[in-house]
């Protein structure tokens, strides 16, 4: 069976037509009036694949099949495609996608607005964010990867310069986290801000260098907020 998959594999030419010439034979057979027609051939190249994963026709074969295939729908289904969209149920379901198209794109402004989106923009536009240039909302490859934004054609002096990412919510900062240590191997470090005392909050899954890095980080800027409050005392 090996050796099978390995000829077949290097020849993917005459994989192609036994997968066919198998599917049509088997496609013809009755019995007691069921036939699987021309879809014997799916089942076919889903065996043949099975024993030699590697006989994929070339690219250009493959798009040439697709090509075939789209063609023959629209052939075949044209008049009916047409026909339909200017009877009184095609009008109604096409008003239908239309009102759904437009509430859903509200609803996600709105939802946008309501997040507060952008609001760190705003905030730093106002001068109650310094010390920084923030902008956004920006997608990840936007923020982190300058030619993703350049072909997005994204002016903006952060997208692909992004040195420090915020996250509307705590399940978005979770997911980014966990890709970003789990995938890339990052190191991590978790602080929860705003309380009187900053508060280390590692997940259960952190090694011991990131409980080791939260706690160097809670010091630091435990120390920090120390200094603060000094300057402010004189």
């Amino acid at each position: 069976m090996e050796s099978i998959g390995h000829f077949l594999g290097s020849q993917p030419f005459i994989a192609l037509f036994l997968v066919i010439g198998l599917g049509y034979a088997a496609g013809r057979i009755n019995i007691a009036g069921f036939s699987l027609g021309i879809g014997a051939v799916l089942f076919a190249g889903l065996a043949v694949g099975a024993i030699a994963p590697k006989t994929a026709p070339p690219r250009l074969l493959g798009l040439i099949g697709l090509v075939l295939f789209l063609y023959g729908i629209g052939i075949q289904y044209g008049k009916d495609f047409f026909a339909g969209l200017v009877s009184p149920l095609g009008i109604k379901a096409n008003l239908l996608a239309l009102v759904a198209v437009v509430v859903g794109c509200a609803v996600a402004i709105v939802m946008a607005d309501f997040m507060g989106f952008g609001i760190d923009c705003k905030m730093a536009d106002r001068g109650q964010i310094t010390d920084g240039i923030l902008d956004g909302p920006l997608a990840m490859d936007n923020a982190i990867n300058a030619e993703a934004a350049k072909i997005k054609h994204i002016v903006s002096p952060v997208a692909g310069r992004a040195q420090i990412l915020i996250v509307p919510d705590l399940e978005a900062g979770n997911m980014l986290a966990k890709n970003l240590i789990f995938l890339a191997e990052a190191d991590a470090a978790g602080l929860v801000l705003g309380a009187a005392v900053p508060i280390v909050l590692t997940s259960r899954a952190d090694s011991v260098r990131a409980r080791m890095a939260s706690t160097a980080v809670a010091a630091l800027y435990a120390r920090y907020r120390l200094d603060q409050q000094e300057k402010g005392g004189q």
